[in-house]
Parts: structure tokens; C-alpha cells; sequence
């Protein structure tokens, strides 16, 4: 069996690329807050955080709703073949 590789471009909309972008930017604060709790546990008491408490602290912090408080964070978007947003 051969192994295919495919290419996909994406042209957003202005739009679109800040509805991308905020979104990443939210992913990030949320990936550096969970990591950030990790480390600190391990320098503190030398405690490892596994993957199920990672998580349920991660669900703590978006019933915090302690992240990405803006316009975009709760709007759900899907784009269609001919690229046009519906929210």
C-alpha cells in the first residue's frame, strides 16, 4: 500500500481570519495556563499531572470562564464549500 500526501489550501475571508485567529490566540492562553499548572506542581512538590487532571483543570478554568472573554469565544462557525460563514 502507497502512502498519499495531500495539499489544502484556505483562503479566508477577513472575517474568517480573525475569527481564526482569535481562536487560536485562545487555545494558546489555555494551553500555556494548563502547562503552566503543570510545571509549577512539579517544581513546588515534584508531582507529575497526568492527562484526567489536566483536563478536569482545564474544565475548571472554562466554568472560570477565566480565558478569552470576547465576542467571538462562544459563537460557533461553520463554512461552506463556497466559503461563506454562517454563525
Amino acid at each position: 500500500m502507497k502512502e498519499r500526501a495531500y495539499k489544502y489550501r484556505f483562503y479566508p475571508t477577513p472575517e474568517q481570519a480573525e475569527l481564526l485567529a482569535q481562536t487560536f490566540g485562545c487555545v494558546r492562553v489555555v494551553y500555556n495556563k494548563v502547562l503552566g499548572w503543570r510545571t509549577d506542581a512539579f517544581n513546588q512538590d515534584k508531582s507529575k499531572i497526568g492527562y484526567s487532571k489536566a483536563s478536569a483543570y482545564h474544565s475548571v478554568i472554562k466554568d472560570r470562564r477565566l480565558y478569552c472573554n470576547n465576542e467571538f469565544s462562544h459563537k460557533k462557525v461553520k463554512i461552506n464549500s463556497c466559503g461563506k460563514t454562517h454563525y
